[in-house]
């Protein structure tokens, strides 16, 4: 499942999303966190094709085999007064770990609608994710839920501090939290960044998620890392790669997905227009 209370520590790219957003890692790699100034036509669609060894959401390993994870969104821009995003995520499970009995067939489709805005040196955004599972065919998955989200990141030279956090009112009732701070640097036509995060999550939220009697004994769940680069072919195309660690820091917590740590990758193409 994709597209994060804890503490505070460092890191990842906007897919150009992410999440999602950072180390939202089911977030795309190519969603816009901020709206470009300028932009000469106020609609922007995108979309890109992401390749990954393995589905990471919300600090849990729901794949630990490779995925293919198409994304498509359209922004409009009001100039200084934000943008509005509509998009759509897919998650492709290329072998049956899962247990689904449809391998090779979409099994998620997660849909959000977001807005998002800088102030000064603050840029802001909400919004709400609908989850939803198509070809789901097997008891092992979960039904269909929603979530509300808000975030915050506060831009500077040094190192962006950031603060995300999700809200599952539909099935969970709890919440889960990104903390962690991104660097980002751009040479010519190659944008690289790294984000590292600690992050945590209601009571309800891990003993729905993780399964009865599974609740974390601290707000701390999960900690994740994430190295990226992306290099521009032309203005409209992109591609990229991406290298992350994901690690459950609550002994209560551990095994009940495919793996407590794990390193996973891959690559990202992207277009917008």
């Amino acid at each position: 499942m994709k597209k994060i209370i804890s503490l505070f520590m460092i890191a990842a790219a906007t897919v150009g999303v992410s999440a999602a957003d950072a180390v939202s890692t089911n977030a795309p790699a190519a969603a816009p966190e901020a709206v470009k100034e300028e932009a000469p036509f106020p609609l922007t669609v995108a979309a890109t094709l992401d390749l990954y060894s393995a589905y990471i959401w919300h600090g849990m390993v729901v794949n630990d085999e490779p995925v293919i994870q198409p994304y498509a969104g359209l922004t409009y821009s009001f100039g200084d007064y934000g943008a509005v995003t509509a998009d759509a995520w897919f998650n492709f499970d290329t072998t049956g770990n899962n247990g689904q009995r449809h391998v090779g067939g979409i099994n998620e489709i997660d849909y959000t609608l977001s807005y998002a805005v800088t102030l000064g040196d603050f840029s802001l955004g909400a919004g709400h994710i609908w989850y939803t599972f198509p070809s789901v065919s097997s008891a092992d998955y979960y039904p269909s839920t929603r979530e509300i989200f808000v975030s915050a990141a506060y831009n500077n030279d040094i190192v962006v501090p950031f603060v995300k956090a999700f809200y599952d009112y539909a099935r969970a009732d709890g919440a889960y939290v990104n903390l962690g701070l991104r660097k980002e640097m751009t040479f010519d036509k190659i944008t690289a960044g790294a984000e590292l995060s600690l992050n945590g999550a209601s009571h309800p939220f891990t003993e729905y998620w993780y399964g009865d009697g599974a609740e974390s004994q601290y707000w701390f769940t999960d900690a994740q890392a994430l190295i990226y680069a992306k290099y521009a072919i032309t203005d409209n195309f992109f591609v990229g790669a991406r290298l992350g660690w994901v690690s459950t820091v609550d002994n209560e917590l551990k095994g009940v997905y495919h793996e407590d740590n794990l390193l996973w990758g891959g690559i990202n193409l992207g277009v917008s227009l």
